[in-house]
């Protein structure tokens, strides 16, 4: 079963959902949203999308306030380059276990759920486990400020 949170509610409301939820996890609050040009592109072309996010022992969320969090664009292959483009609109979070995530939120992504653990694999150099937690961000829209 996979978890739905309402990211209209204050972060810390959202944590504590989160902590009862999954009660041996961390949490990871993403200050900021960074996202590959390729995902921009495709937000901007398809009107939403849900970014997957994966942190080993931890539950990712992002920190929304009035239900945006600034947007920057990162190049692969290169952790220290960060560019501001704008603010992403995530008004909603998707959480599950590996095996409890759910194909109809991992195709807003990926063609497939396989090709989506096979993509989150490689992108955290992590051979993902059932114990693995992944959260989808539903990304309905952006705005380039730059």
């Amino acid at each position: 079963m996979i978890n739905t949170y309402s990211l209209l509610h204050p972060t810390q409301e959202v944590v504590e959902k989160i902590k009862r939820d999954f009660p041996s996890y961390k949490i990871h609050i993403d200050e900021i949203f960074n996202c590959y040009p390729e995902v921009v592109e495709s937000i901007e072309a398809h009107s939403e999308i849900v970014s997957i996010r994966f942190m080993g022992g931890h539950v990712r969320i992002p920190r929304v306030i009035n239900g945006v969090i600034p947007l920057f664009i990162k190049k692969p292959n290169d952790p220290i380059f960060h560019q501001f483009y704008g603010i992403a609109h995530i008004p909603m979070l998707y959480v599950a276990h590996v095996p409890d995530f759910e194909e109809r939120i991992a195709v807003l992504d990926y063609n497939s759920k396989e090709k989506m653990l096979f993509s989150i694999g490689n992108i955290y150099n992590h051979e993902l486990v059932s114990r693995d937690v992944l959260s989808g961000y539903f990304v309905p829209e952006i705005k380039k400020i730059i």
